[in-house]
């Protein structure tokens, strides 16, 4: 019976992660950015690269997400409440830092193990059709 329960439990949790990745899919691409916690220095770098250009995060319709061992927030462009999660141990691959780029589409785009600078960032989604189409309908 208790082991019933636990894995419900977990079940859950692992429903509740996919479908607050799957919620945003078609309305804002994600940047998930993976670290043991959030005091890591390329945390800490890599907020402050993004958080120089919030209008280009806005435009593209790109929310930062912080997932670290049993917890994710939204982090940028606006701050989102800490929430349970299993995102950090479903797509780690055993680095200390990582970033995710999934697409409006729900697939991931692109995937590093440094810190990512705006130009790549905005030069990958910039060059993705979705987006070539929102350009052209502004």
């Amino acid at each position: 019976m208790k082991l019933g329960i636990l894995l419900l439990t977990l079940f859950s949790f692992q429903m509740m992660d996919a479908q607050n990745i799957s919620k945003e899919r078609w309305e804002n691409r994600l940047l998930i950015i993976i670290a043991e916690n959030a005091a890591n220095s390329n945390v800490k770098d890599q907020r402050s690269i993004l958080a120089k250009d919030i209008k280009g995060l806005k435009d593209r319709n790109l929310k930062i997400i912080l997932a670290t061992p049993g917890f994710q927030q939204e982090i940028l462009p606006e701050k989102g409440e800490i929430q349970s999660s299993t995102i950090y141990s479903e797509l780690n691959e055993r680095q200390d830092f990582q970033v995710l780029l999934i697409g409006l589409d729900g697939e991931v785009k692109l995937k590093k193990n440094q810190i990512l600078n705006l130009k790549e960032l905005f030069g990958t989604i910039d060059s993705m059709s979705m987006r070539q189409a929102e350009m052209k309908s502004q």
